[in-house]
């Protein structure tokens, strides 16, 4: 895995994100990028493998997008060839690379819940679905990054993968890379993109050597209660802190109460 500043850092040229809100992206190199043909080919491995995917029976390509369902659930693969590629997407971090990544002669495919589904597409049970196929792509496809629209991060395919099916097994949410974590002037923290599962971001108050750990275990206890409404407190391990929702509610503060 890369060097972990990676993670907490933001770009020099304060680029956006430009990628959908709602999706996971799927890089590939210029001449990569899998058609409907490939991407068909690709379920069928997968579902060989014990994945319960397939496409649509009409799995003809209209306007660069397939139709896959998958244990149940309808989702929406975009940015196929021969199509045009999708728009850039710029991220706001990198994550899980070794060194600096290759960020030349990319195309970009996007993986999002379907129209019937996408109101609830960060709820557990559709998230899980949605993270275990585009790990199932990565790990089939010659994907060179994984991304994920809320966060503005870019992920390692590797690193990716480990992180969803750690969590698939029963595992802490995989807050480093669909959140991001930014450092505070006062050496907190900041979160960004966790308000797409429980509408609220975070900031962590004071500053400590593990800040980061710490902040992965109380995004997790935040995501199991679906965020917090009113002035409370919650445990991470032997620790306690003390949470106060600002006063619209949108982000939480969070002090250790020792500090």
């Amino acid at each position: 895995m890369g060097n972990d500043v990676s993670a907490l850092s933001e770009p020099a040229d304060g680029q956006m994100m430009t990628g959908s809100p709602d999706a996971f992206t799927l890089l590939f190199r210029r001449g990569e990028r899998p058609d409907a043909a490939a991407m068909v080919r690709c379920l069928a491995r997968a579902r060989k493998a014990g994945f319960r995917v397939r496409a649509s029976e009409e799995a003809e390509l209209s306007g660069g997008m397939l139709e896959v369902t998958a244990a149940g659930l309808t989702f929406d693969l975009g940015g196929l060839a021969p199509g045009a590629a999708l728009p850039a997407f710029q991220p706001l971090q990198w994550l899980g690379f070794e060194g600096s990544p290759d960020r030349s002669l990319i195309e970009r495919v996007e993986v999002r819940a379907g129209n019937h589904i996408r109101a609830g597409a960060s709820l557990h049970p559709v998230m899980k679905v949605m993270t275990s196929l585009v790990a199932a792509l990565a790990l089939d496809l010659p994907v060179r990054a994984v991304g994920w629209g809320p966060s503005g991060i870019l992920m390692e395919p590797g690193y990716f993968c480990r992180m969803v099916l750690g969590w698939l097994g029963g595992g802490l949410f995989p807050a480093r890379g669909l959140v991001a974590l930014v450092p505070a002037p006062d050496g907190g923290l900041t979160s960004r993109g966790l308000s797409a599962f429980i509408g609220q971001e975070i900031q962590m108050e004071g500053a400590s050597a593990d800040i980061v750990q710490v902040a992965e275990l109380v995004i997790d206890d935040l995501v199991k209660r679906g965020g917090m409404n009113a002035p409370g407190s919650l445990s991470v391990g032997a620790r306690k802190f003390l949470v106060e929702p600002s006063r619209f509610g949108k982000r939480l503060h969070i002090w250790g109460q020792d500090d």
